[in-house]
């Protein structure tokens, strides 16, 4: 079943995106429903840019209210201007509320970088963590890459994925597999599957356009619906 929210889309013109920078921005809703508690809703935004060799996000994801606790999570994220966006480097910034209206706030607990293949927190603790002898991206970073994967023309990439919580899921493979007609506030449009899979993780899905802008994303809780997606046009080439 096709989320309504998918046909009020607004699609950018095309866009090139290994030069300009780009903002977009995501509704959160959940995957299954439950009558015992209100269903998790929630948003997310990404601004991405890229100069000498190096490719910026900032990240904000916003849950209102989900088992008695709303959740506000600020990512910088620097990233290898690669094909998969290799990350280098996170700085967090976490604001809880309750349903009480108690705040907390937590700035850099989950700080850390990239030193060859080690993880390295550098937040509350300094800890390293070895790192499969792969090609590496992150759950944040994969989103913004697709538009590059789809350009490459690469059906299938193995990789290790640093998650949400900077755990490495390693031997992760996308998989492409097959296109869809999608309705959108601009008429039909074709959305190429991907399929996220391997060790450790549940299976995700992603529909990108033919740019490679992800329209629809799909896990095993989670589901993202586009809402949004801009050309920063005052960037320098």
């Amino acid at each position: 079943m096709v989320d309504p929210l998918v046909e009020t889309i607004a699609l950018p013109e095309t866009i090139d995106t290994t030069v300009n920078g780009w903002e977009a921005a995501w509704d959160i809703r959940e995957v299954t429903s439950t009558s015992t508690r209100a269903a998790m809703e929630g948003s997310l935004s990404i601004r991405f840019s890229r100069a000498d060799g190096v490719a910026q996000m900032q990240i904000y994801q916003d849950i209102p209210m989900y088992w008695q606790l709303g959740v506000e999570t600020s990512v910088a994220l620097v990233c290898q201007d690669g094909l998969l966006l290799r990350p280098l480097r996170w700085d967090t910034h976490c604001i809880t509320r309750t349903a009480q209206g108690e705040i907390t706030e937590t700035l850099g607990a989950h700080d850390a970088y990239i030193d060859d293949n080690m993880l390295i927190f550098d937040g509350l603790s300094q800890t390293a963590i070895d790192l499969p002898d792969a090609p590496l991206t992150s759950t944040w970073s994969l989103l913004a890459a697709f538009p590059r994967i789809v350009a490459s023309g690469e059906s299938a990439l193995s990789f290790c994925v640093l998650d949400e919580l900077l755990i490495a899921r390693p031997d992760q493979r996308l998989i492409a597999f097959g296109a869809v007609e999608f309705p959108t506030a601009a008429g039909p449009i074709t959305l190429l599957g991907y399929r996220l899979l391997g060790t450790g993780t549940a299976p995700v899905h992603y529909w990108v356009t033919t740019d490679g802008w992800p329209m629809f994303i799909c896990g095993l809780r989670r589901a993202f619906v586009a809402r949004s997606i801009t050309p920063l046009l005052d960037l320098e080439r």
